[in-house]
């Protein structure tokens, strides 16, 4: 699934960025209740991530006409501090 949004996100597909990371985001959240490393009383926090994610796939999708723009995006939400 990490390859398919990475895919997503290079493609400029970000329809399919916001629908793949909401498809990890729950299945992190399954995977930690089945071997109990999810707290009983924790509060999801997927919504604020999906906003979030929604609001940089608007902002990549805008940026299209600008890639060097889009990939300055990118690489500041993996990270690399090295292009800004």
């Amino acid at each position: 699934m990490h390859k398919a949004l990475r895919s997503a996100l290079q493609s400029g597909n970000f329809h399919a960025v916001a629908t793949l990371a909401g498809a990890l985001d729950r299945n992190i959240e399954a995977a930690t209740r089945l071997t109990g490393e999810w707290p009983s009383d924790a509060v999801p926090h997927s919504i604020t991530n999906n906003i979030l994610l929604s609001d940089v796939a608007q902002l990549l999708h805008i940026l299209k006409p600008y890639p060097d723009a889009a990939r300055a995006i990118v690489d500041h939400y993996r990270g690399d501090k090295r292009t800004w």
